[in-house]
C-alpha cells in the first residue's frame, strides 16, 4: 500500500534546513532547553516543535498526543517562513490580503459567524474570554474591540457589535498588514479557526 504524503513535509523540511538562530531572530521563539526543538507561544499554550522527530506537543507536559492539525500548520509556518519584518502599523481585512478576496471564500471564509452567534448580545464575556488568552481591549468603531498576538509578531484585532431590534450581531477580524510575511493564507485561516474555536469555549 502507497504511503500517505504528509501535507506538512514540506513545512517540515523548510524548518528543519533552517538556522536555529535564524529561526528564532525571525520568529520571537525560543531554543529548548537541549538546543534541538523551538519553544513558541499560540494563543494560551507554549508548544516544544521538534524538526528532527518531526514532533510538536504541548511544553511542559507529559501529553504524547499529535497537536490538532490547525496548530501543526499554524506552528510550522510561522517557524519556517516568518520574518522580522516591523509592524506596518495598518490594520486590513483578509479580503485585504495579496489574493485574500479570492482564497477567503467558501470553505475558506473566516469563521466570524460562530463568533457573532456564541457572544450575540453579551460583549463583555468576550472582553472577558479574550482577556484569558492575553487580549486587551482597545478603541473602535464596533461596541467592543480587543487586540491580541496569538504569534509573537501577528497582533489581531477582533470588532464585534453586539445584537440589537434591528442588527444581528457582527464580527470582523483584522490584521496588521505586516503579517502577510508572516503566514500564508491557509495558514492564517488555521490561526483565525482555532482562535474562535478557543473564545466560543471559553463561555457557558
Amino acid at each position: 500500500m502507497e504511503k500517505t504524503q504528509d501535507p506538512l513535509g514540506p513545512h517540515w523540511e523548510a524548518l528543519a534546513a533552517a538556522e536555529p538562530a535564524d529561526v528564532v531572530r525571525r520568529s520571537g521563539c525560543c531554543l529548548d532547553v537541549d538546543g534541538r526543538g523551538y519553544l513558541i507561544r499560540f494563543l494560551d499554550r507554549a508548544y516544544l516543535v521538534a524538526p528532527s522527530a518531526r514532533t510538536i506537543r504541548l511544553a511542559h507536559s507529559d501529553d504524547e498526543r499529535p497537536v490538532n492539525f490547525e496548530v501543526g500548520m499554524v506552528l510550522l509556518v510561522y517557524l519556517a517562513y516568518a520574518t522580522d519584518a516591523p509592524l506596518a502599523g495598518q490594520w486590513v481585512s483578509e479580503k485585504n490580503l495579496p489574493t485574500g478576496e479570492l482564497f477567503f471564500r467558501g470553505f475558506h471564509v473566516l469563521p466570524t459567524g460562530d463568533l457573532a452567534a456564541r457572544f450575540a448580545d453579551r460583549p463583555a464575556d468576550l472582553v472577558e474570554a479574550a482577556g484569558r488568552i492575553g487580549a486587551r481591549e482597545v478603541l473602535g468603531p464596533a461596541d467592543v474591540t480587543v487586540e491580541l498576538c496569538p504569534l509573537p509578531r501577528v497582533p489581531v484585532r477582533i470588532q464585534f457589535w453586539a445584537r440589537d431590534d434591528e442588527f444581528d450581531a457582527h464580527v470582523t477580524i483584522l490584521f496588521d498588514a505586516s503579517i502577510e510575511q508572516q503566514l500564508a493564507l491557509d495558514a492564517i485561516g488555521s490561526m483565525v479557526s482555532r482562535l474562535v474555536k478557543h473564545l466560543c469555549r471559553a463561555v457557558v
